[in-house]
């Protein structure tokens, strides 16, 4: 037993002498605590280790070349901090290092990689015109406000896990490679700003902030993005993208923006690229898309719109697909062009209206009781998209996506349309989406072998175009008048007070002009006492003209009727 203590002894005390004694042989200023004039005498005998060390007053680093590696780890500045004009050759640490007053970067350049690892500004920073080769600032915390002016990275910036408490402004950054802001916070107000028609683009590569979070307004300007993605990114302020551009796409997927939200003149997809998704994502404030261009196939499914949504202005390229859409107080959709538009599942609960191209749109599942379609442009006949021919060669390549549709499904979206059509006045769309409804009506009469209700759907249709269509009414009834007329010059009448005709083609001619009066008084039922039918068989055609004069007669009343009280 009194080996073993002896043995823990020995191991304690070698760990205290390794502590206490070993840091001094790695580096003069190791540890210690540095004046102005400490850092200047290390610079010239080229010791640049910094590691630990307390700077109690302002220091500065100007016009230095660091030709070997460089290190401020776990180092403490209670004064302010200027590098200017500083050339860094290898690497350099900045790890767990204090920042405690004004920092300033100016004009330096870094050629290895550079480590801000879980350092600390308390005080304002500032880095202008500065060239980092490699620069990581996981896990930071800028406790007062940060600027980056100009400042050009030329690897991959890496700023996951960085927690900016104070404004932040990004203004003519180059990420040449991009950068990622991977669970950032951003507390106050934050902008990224470029030059319009810079020549550089701020992010080349990908812009990654996914599950970042911006707790302040937060503004991009300018912004150009290779790739940008937001996913699961939370705004809880003010978001503007004013002029940005999205050359390959973004990716906004299961975010959430609980403020006023603003893309004016943005541009997504410049360039080919991945899709645009906004899928899962929840618009609480006002959302506003002006003169937004979407050049790549856009996704809103089961997207959530909270507050009053506008789409002012926007180009759809290509395929916009609401699925599963819901927006809950004013949905203001106006396109200048678009293309396919997919709203399957599009739910609204507010007052929506929508002004756009609607040839190649999807409406199955669609509640559309709220939405109001102004000056939208259809397919010629009315047909939804989901009737074509293209529609169902689609469904063959792509049956995931598309699904072709029995009549039964197309008449319920027929009648959700015509039920709109109907609230908001519009009664020509009206008449139009009901005659498509008698149609699958009728086609699925058909299918399922119903021979009576199949006739009486053929009869609907080209009698009176399903009540639509009142002109047919009165064709028809011009075609019964002259073929009984036809049949009463074959069987005879009694004109009253008229000399019987000879073969004559003028007296036929006469003849039968009185048969065309007759066919007509009989058809209307009023009947005539100077013109009466010679024979039995004269009155049966006269009074069977009546019963079927009749009814047309009362299908007209009813048909233009229900078309003027619509």
């Amino acid at each position: 037993m009194g080996l073993r203590k002896m043995m823990y002894v020995i191991v304690i005390f070698l760990l205290v002498i390794s502590i206490v004694y070993i840091p001094g042989f790695v580096g003069e200023g190791h540890g210690k605590v540095l004046y102005q004039e400490d850092v200047d005498r290390m610079l010239n005998e080229g010791n640049y280790d910094f590691s630990y060390c307390e700077f109690k007053e302002d220091i500065n680093f100007n016009s230095i070349t660091f030709e070997k590696e460089v290190s401020f780890r776990g180092a403490i500045f209670d004064g302010e901090l200027t590098f200017s004009n500083v050339v860094f050759e290898n690497e350099a640490s900045f790890k767990n290092v204090t920042f405690g007053n004004l920092t300033i970067s100016e004009n330096n350049k870094f050629s290895k990689k550079v480590d801000f690892t879980d350092s600390a500004f308390e005080g304002h920073v500032y880095f202008k015109e500065n060239i980092f080769e490699a620069p990581v600032f996981f896990n930071a915390n800028f406790n007062s406000s940060a600027s980056f002016y100009k400042v050009t990275f030329k690897d991959l910036g890496m700023f996951s896990g960085v927690i900016f408490e104070g404004e932040t402004g990004f203004r003519e950054i180059q990420f040449k490679k991009g950068a990622t802001f991977t669970q950032a916070v951003f507390e106050e107000d934050t902008i990224f700003w470029e030059k319009e028609d810079s020549e550089y683009p701020m992010f080349e590569g990908r812009a990654e902030f996914e599950k970042a979070t911006f707790e302040g307004e937060i503004r991009f300007e300018n912004v150009t993005f290779g790739y940008a993605s937001f996913k699961n990114t939370e705004f809880k302020n003010k978001v503007t993208f004013y002029k940005g551009k999205f050359c390959g796409g973004a990716d906004f997927s299961n975010s959430l923006f609980e403020d006023y939200t603003y893309f004016s003149e943005t541009i997504f997809g410049e360039n080919s690229g991945e899709d645009i998704c906004f899928s899962h994502v929840t618009f609480i404030g006002e959302t506003t898309f002006y003169k937004t261009l979407f050049n790549l196939s856009t996704l809103f499914e089961s997207t959530y719109f909270k507050g009053d949504t506008y789409f002012y202005s926007v180009v759809f390229r290509d395929t916009a697909v609401f699925n599963r859409f819901k927006f809950e107080q004013i949905f203001d959709f106006n396109t200048i062009e678009n293309s396919k538009i997919d709203l399957r599942f599009f739910k609204g609960f507010g007052y929506g209206q929508i002004k756009a191209d609607l040839t190649k749109t999807m409406f199955y599942g669609a509640y559309l009781q709220n939405v109001n379609f102004i000056d939208c442009t259809w397919s010629k006949p009315f047909m939804i998209y989901e009737e074509s021919e293209e529609y169902k060669e689609s469904c063959s390549k792509w049956p995931v996506y598309h699904w072709e549709l029995e009549y039964k499904e197309l008449e319920t979206i027929y009648r959700n349309l015509k039920n709109s059509f109907t609230k908001y006045g519009q009664s020509d769309l009206a008449g139009k989406a009901f005659y498509r409804e008698m149609e699958m009506k009728k086609l699925r009469a058909k299918e399922e072998g119903k021979c009576l209700l199949k006739c009486w759907y053929w009869f609907l249709k080209w009698s009176c175009g399903y009540g639509e269509k009142p002109l047919r009414i009165i064709g028809w009834d011009i075609g019964i008048i002259v073929f009984f007329a036809g049949l009463f010059l074959t069987c005879g009448i009694d004109i009253k007070n008229r000399r019987k005709y000879n073969l004559s083609l003028s007296d036929w001619v006469k003849y039968f002009f009185y048969c065309c009066l007759f066919s007509i008084s009989s058809s209307t039922t009023l009947g005539s006492k100077y013109i009466t039918p010679r024979n039995k068989k004269s009155k049966f055609f006269s009074v069977f003209e009546s019963l079927i004069g009749a009814f047309f007669i009362a299908l007209f009343i009813y048909v233009f009727a229900r078309k003027m009280l619509r």
